[in-house]
């Protein structure tokens, strides 16, 4: 990963760039540390400088963004599950896991051990009698808090501006609790109620300015080191402190940072995830006009708390101001938005309604498993409270994996970060070897570390790292040997001295080919009839003792186009479900497939003939448990009607005399409708002609 990548460590919050001693590219270090990882915390015990490589740049609607080689790989949800994905195959739309709650923090709260050298000042005759503290304290932290977000030094001394009381009054005791000093308050002249305390002493802007490293630019704000290296207490009041950059909106969003320094907003993102607090970093472009070009703020970044985290944040952290941690618990019954909820899987979640619809006496119930279902069809995010619900009225079904996985999605510690967009450069990478579990936390993200092997690697000891990966019981690993490809990420640039040596491989066997289960002689199930657009469809659905085992589909009349494409797709669904194929799988790869003509079949639209054959495998599944034989009958209660698109259907009308005829509709040239005119078929888009 690149170097600006924040990593989580028992020595505080670091960019793992940080690490680098000197190392030579492609070199490995004992660099023993531990680490935020997945699941917990772990050791890694080595430290890898990969020097500069061809890297992809993720960024996603969260405002996390991670770089990284193009094997590099993070763990994504495809399909509502969990799993790896290099960072080259990652594209606009997939989702991303996020961690929180990693807890691991650094415990150095002595300012010379971090900075490296105790904070030396040589005093004037005349300079004001003041003590530098030696270490952080909660209150220090609280006002460095303030001083990031509203305050700042001068020439000559460090000031806070604010209209709030109890404020003004800590900052002034702490100041002369800390620095042993006193402090005046002066009201601004140009705002109403709005008054200035200030601490005069040359020696304690030097602490800030030149020990600290606190900036006086709004814009390269950032936290101190010793903030980053210290505890949870001591992060916790900074982070209170810095909320007087904070407010909250109408709509109930809690907004804790408002900022110019997309550093300082960053940051600040990375803290909160370490105390099991999501939230969205946003920007946009500042339109003000400014008087001096110098001055000149290019954006603003606003961090807001997600949702489902709001009084996780008032709890744990809050805002220091009182009347705006009142309005907050005032808000917390908005609702909010769920647009960084849980990407259900709408399959999933609409068979568990649909069955439990079927056995509840209660009308509003239903009503709700069915509002709840068609969010999630239609691609809605849901709230972790709305599924948390939705689990519990649904935990007679546990035993389902529809329930099981989504149940592993909502009480596993992520959130899932939408990809926005990728880009592409050169970069330092860096890496580590974590033995336990090969995982780490970059930037919230969670990342796979490589086993690199040398050139000399013998298959024994790839055998060797696969087989204390699975003794380890991790999920899976990456091991790359040296010299394996012709053009290899790590040996870019570097000349070789001589040719690496042939090593020939045994190739173990393949394994047997998977085979459909047997049929037997006698079989049962249900043959239901779906309206679509292109007439009635019959779809049955038979099973044996360990479930579904095949579907028949018939449409129309034999031999045409229409009913041989039904048949094909019969034949494929019936061949999966015989070779194990789980059955919401199935139905997640042909449901909301379009077609130009619509029907509504039972009161809800059918797409397409696949679209109806996965409606009838729900309805099956819906209406009995797998393995029950009930006799062959026929659903045909509630009737339907063709409903057709009328933009699509303006372009169909001559597909649709094609259909009838059992003729393709697309043009084999092109693939554009096809038309009949004057007794032939032809193509207006590629001149394809019949005749």
């Amino acid at each position: 990963i690149t170097s600006d990548s924040w990593i989580f460590t028992d020595r505080g919050m670091l960019r793992i760039g940080s690490l680098r001693r000197g190392e030579a590219p492609d070199t490995f270090s004992n660099r023993e540390v531990r680490v935020a990882s997945n699941p917990g915390v772990a050791v890694a015990r080595e430290y890898y400088y990969g020097g500069v490589q061809p890297v992809v740049r993720v960024s996603t609607d969260m405002g996390l963004a991670l770089g990284g080689t193009p094997v590099h790989r993070v763990k994504a949800l495809v399909g509502g599950r969990v799993m790896w994905k290099n960072m080259a195959s990652i594209r606009p739309g997939d989702r991303l896991l996020v961690e929180y709650g990693y807890g691991l923090f650094g415990n150095q709260h002595e300012f010379a051990k971090v900075y490296g050298t105790p904070f030396r000042y040589t005093r004037k005759t005349n300079s004001k009698d003041v003590r530098i503290p030696y270490k952080i304290t909660r209150d220090l932290a609280r006002l460095l808090g303030y001083l990031v977000a509203d305050g700042g030094w001068s020439v000559n001394s460090m000031y806070l501006t604010n209209e709030d009381d109890a404020i003004l009054e800590d900052f002034r005791a702490t100041v002369a609790r800390r620095f042993v000093t006193d402090v005046a308050t002066v009201v601004d002249p140009r705002t109403r109620g709005t008054r200035t305390a200030h601490a005069d002493s040359r020696e304690i802007v030097s602490f800030l300015r030149d020990y600290l490293g606190i900036s006086n630019r709004a814009e390269t704000k950032s936290v101190p080191e010793i903030v980053l290296r210290s505890g949870r207490e001591i992060q916790r009041e900074f982070l209170r402190g810095l909320t007087l950059d904070g407010y909250v909106r109408a709509d109930g969003r809690l907004v804790p940072l408002t900022t110019t320094s997309r550093e300082l907003a960053v940051q600040v993102q990375m803290m909160l995830l370490n105390l099991g607090i999501p939230s969205v970093l946003s920007s946009k472009r500042i339109q003000y006009e400014y008087k001096e070009e110098a001055n000149r703020k290019q954006e603003s970044y606003e961090l807001a708390i997600i949702t489902d985290w709001r009084k996780e944040f008032l709890n744990t952290i809050g805002f220091t101001e009182e009347r705006k941690q009142r309005a907050a618990r005032e808000r917390l019954h908005v609702p909010g938005d769920t647009r960084h909820g849980i990407p259900v899987r709408g399959a999933d979640l609409a068979s568990l309604a649909s069955e439990k619809s079927r056995v509840v006496q209660s009308q509003r119930l239903r009503e709700q498993l069915r509002g709840l279902s068609q969010r999630a069809r239609a691609g809605r995010e849901l709230s972790r409270d709305s599924l948390l619900w939705f689990l519990d009225v649904t935990s007679d079904l546990a035993d389902r994996p529809a329930w099981k996985r989504l149940s592993e999605l909502v009480h596993r510690p992520f959130v899932y970060a939408r990809v926005e967009g990728t880009s592409y450069g050169h970069e330092e990478v860096h890496d580590f070897h974590v033995p336990s579990n090969n995982t780490f936390v970059a930037n919230g993200f969670v990342s796979h570390n490589t086993i690199n092997l040398s050139r000399e690697a013998t298959v024994e000891d790839v055998k060797k790292a696969y087989l204390l990966a699975y003794d380890l019981h991790c999920k899976g690993i990456t091991v790359y040997r040296d010299g394996s490809r012709e053009d290899q990420v790590l040996n870019i640039g570097v000349v070789e001295a001589e040719k690496p040596k042939e090593v020939r491989v045994e190739v173990p066997p393949e394994p047997a080919a998977l085979r459909p289960r047997a049929r037997p002689d006698v079989i049962t199930g249900r043959t239901q009839k779906i309206l679509t657009g292109y007439g009635a469809l019959y779809v049955t659905v038979n099973e044996d003792e360990k479930g579904l085992f095949e579907v028949f589909a018939q449409i129309g009349r034999g031999g045409g186009y229409t009913a041989s494409f039904t048949e094909g797709i019969a034949r494929l669904v019936s061949l999966c479900l015989r070779s194990g194929v789980p059955v919401d799988e199935i139905i997640d790869q042909l449901e909301g497939i379009r077609s130009p003509r619509i029907a509504v079949d039972h009161g809800e639209r059918v797409y397409s003939i696949p679209d109806a054959i996965a409606k009838a495998i729900k309805r099956h599944i819906g209406m009995q448990k797998t393995g029950v034989q009930p006799p062959v009958e026929t659903f045909d209660e509630l009737g339907g009607a063709v409903e057709t698109d009328i933009e699509l259907e303006k372009e169909s009308r001559d597909a649709a005399e094609l259909l009838r005829k059992g003729l393709n509709p697309e043009c084999p040239e092109c693939g554009k409708p096809l038309v009949f005119e004057e007794g032939c078929v032809k193509c207006h888009a590629c001149g394809y002609s019949e005749c």
